[in-house]
């Protein structure tokens, strides 16, 4: 649905409508990561969500490969499993830290692997000056969109924008390692696909 003053590379929260420029960009914490498959119903079918799987389902391990797209499978009902990343993160707004889930799938699964392996190579310095990987939390990262395109057509996806910076305030850090602990804990929870970003999408969304 159309939400006022949307613009083509806009962030859009879809749970709060609020609008981010894009070019400027948003500030987040990465709490946590999950990999899901959403099933959903072909539209000549009905449409509709059927459910969402983790990859070691049985529902995921005994499905076909798609052959109209790559990163979709197919289940024996026919019903489509899409490929979907979840980050939940804590985005700064004004200086407070608010909860979002951002969904990557499509064009922006490799946007997210990305954002993984940049993840898993931070470190960080202890007293005696050894190093240690640095938990996902610890760092606030610069998120901005940029244009795409392929021969079907273009779109924003999502774009990071220069090096993290280590948490500072420890009632940050605090926040961040409590939301971790939450989304851990509720992570089989999550339902359908509230938040998007991909090809067929001309804001770049949560």
């Amino acid at each position: 649905s159309y939400i006022d003053g949307a613009k083509a590379g806009m962030f859009v929260n879809l749970t709060t409508n609020k609008l981010f420029d894009g070019k400027k960009g948003i500030q987040v914490i990465p709490c946590h990561y999950s990999r899901q498959f959403v099933e959903w119903v072909p539209r000549e079918k009905g449409g509709g969500l059927r459910g969402v799987h983790k990859p070691t389902s049985p529902t995921v391990m005994n499905a076909n490969q798609s052959p109209k797209n790559p990163l979709e499978l197919l289940t024996d009902e026919g019903n489509i499993l899409s490929d979907t990343r979840y980050h939940f993160v804590l985005q700064i707004v004004n200086g407070t830290p608010e909860p979002v889930v951002m969904t990557m799938k499509s064009s922006q699964i490799k946007k997210s692997r990305t954002w993984m392996t940049r993840m898993q190579n931070l470190t960080m310095a202890r007293k005696d000056g050894t190093r240690f990987q640095a938990p996902m939390f610890s760092h606030i990262w610069t998120l901005n969109t940029k244009q795409e395109s392929n021969d079907r057509g273009s779109w924003f996806g999502y774009f990071l924008d220069g090096e993290p910076t280590p948490i500072q305030d420890r009632n940050l850090f605090k926040r961040a390692q409590e939301f971790r602990d939450m989304a851990m804990a509720g992570d089989a929870k999550i339902a359908g696909d509230p938040f998007e970003a991909d090809s067929s999408s001309t804001n770049s969304s949560f």
